[in-house]
């Protein structure tokens, strides 16, 4: 992507093994269970999806997107297809945390997103008017995704 993106990073460790946790991840169908803004993700095969978001005044946005980098347990990055409506990408990463012991796994989630916000500046400043803000969304998505993890202990 040659054009200028804006950067939105985020973090949650959940209390669960990094097995659990990146396998619920990497079915990327499950992304809108905790994920509020989108509406949906769809596998198309070959490791690309077709994502659905919510956007501001009751629109959609949606795009096609690649995972063109995985590692089993340790990584996934993706990037949307040329000419995208979204123009995106970015990684999530996963680390194994445990007490020394060996009784309790933990999974740190990194997420960094790169995205070109649609139309621009100024649709970046609609959007926040409208609660759409995408450094706010990772925050709550990751809480959402760690409350819904841990209860299923």
């Amino acid at each position: 992507m040659t054009t200028t993106l804006d950067v939105v990073r985020g973090s949650v460790l959940i209390k669960r093994p990094i097995e659990e946790v990146y396998s619920f991840w990497r079915h990327l169908e499950n992304l809108p269970l905790f994920m509020t803004h989108l509406k949906e993700v769809r596998d198309l095969g070959n490791c690309m999806y077709h994502w659905e978001s919510k956007a501001p005044l009751a629109m959609t946005a949606s795009w096609d997107a690649q995972i063109t980098e995985e590692q089993l347990n340790k990584l996934l990055r993706w990037e949307s297809v040329k000419g995208s409506e979204v123009e995106n990408s970015g990684m999530v990463s996963f680390t194994d945390l445990y007490l020394r012991d060996g009784s309790e796994h933990s999974t740190l989630i990194e997420v960094e997103l790169y995205y070109k916000p649609p139309l621009g500046k100024v649709g970046a400043v609609i959007a926040s008017l409208f609660g759409e803000n995408p450094k706010q969304q990772i925050t709550e998505d990751l809480e959402n995704l760690k409350r819904s993890l841990e209860r299923e202990k």
